[in-house]
């Protein structure tokens, strides 16, 4: 049982520390797209340059109304399964982009966690006298943060189990690339485990697969066809996560998550799956700490 000394002693960390000390972590914006640009193109270069985050930008505000990821691309071609190409050369930007999370340097990390919890988004973009910073800070740059504390401020009493997922989505290698995203979309998840192969794969992977370079000539000739493939045909993207005890302590379980391919970590009774998300923002919502 968790007691209440140990939440406070999470509280303390999470408000001493401000998301400024988490800015030399970040993932700088490496490509931007305009509001008007087609989904492809955001796309292509999501795959060929392996990114996370891709803002849509306004040119007459130049501001970042919009932010995209893999699973927008996902969620498109779950939502329109035909045509999937002429879907994304169609489809502009920022009429299927998340709006942002801004959060100021000088918020605490209790606070920045508790805005990724309400928006259910896994990253901010940093805001610095008003304006929007060229970089994002996700969950894993907080995890890392809290595994370099672990000597100074020792999170103690918390297994995995209590923070973690529990009950992990699975897929077969056999099913079609279009059942994977389908599986991914329908329960918001944005990496799932192929039970064969007891490997990851991420949303991001799955757009590498289709639109990386060697890959756009065939997905724009047949996207149909590589989207009815098996999922074994994703096996250069897949990742091994990390497999320990569900009754792993706190800071066993992130560094084992942190050090694993995948970043990601899973009980070896297969019952629950923890990442940067869980370890995080699953410190504050599980264990109810309040601001």
């Amino acid at each position: 049982m968790i007691v209440n000394a140990e939440k406070q002693t999470i509280k303390a960390l999470l408000t001493r520390f401000k998301l400024r000390d988490l800015l030399d972590r970040g993932s700088r914006l490496r490509f931007k797209v305009r509001a008007d640009d087609r989904v492809i193109v955001a796309a292509i270069n999501m795959a060929s340059l392996n990114l996370d985050v891709v803002p849509v930008i306004c040119e007459k505000e130049g501001d970042i109304p919009r932010v995209f990821t893999g699973f927008n691309i996902l969620n498109l071609l779950y939502t329109h399964p035909g045509g999937a190409w002429n879907v994304l050369s169609k489809v502009e930007c920022f009429e299927v982009a998340w709006p942002p999370i801004l959060s100021d340097i000088d918020n605490s990390l209790l606070h920045t966690l508790k805005m990724m919890y309400s928006r259910r988004r896994g990253f901010v973009i940093p805001i610095m006298y008003g304006k929007p910073l060229n970089i994002t800070i996700s969950t894993l740059e907080v995890a890392q943060l809290l595994a370099s504390l672990e000597g100074r401020y020792p999170i103690k009493g918390i297994a995995l189990s209590d923070v973690a997922t529990k009950g992990v989505i699975t897929v077969s290698k056999e099913s079609s690339v279009q059942e994977l995203i389908h599986t991914m979309v329908a329960n918001k998840i944005r990496r799932i485990l192929v039970r064969e192969e007891n490997k990851i794969i991420r949303d991001n992977d799955i757009i590498r697969y289709l639109l990386a370079r060697g890959a756009v000539k065939e997905f724009t000739k047949d996207s149909y066809k590589m989207l009815n493939e098996p999922v074994n045909s994703l096996s250069n993207f897949m990742k091994k996560p990390a497999i320990t005890s569900p009754f792993s302590g706190y800071h066993e379980a992130l560094n084992n998550m942190l050090k694993s391919e995948a970043k990601t970590v899973i009980s070896h009774d297969g019952r629950y799956i923890a990442t940067s998300w869980d370890l995080t923002v699953g410190l504050l919502s599980k264990l109810k700490i309040d601001n």
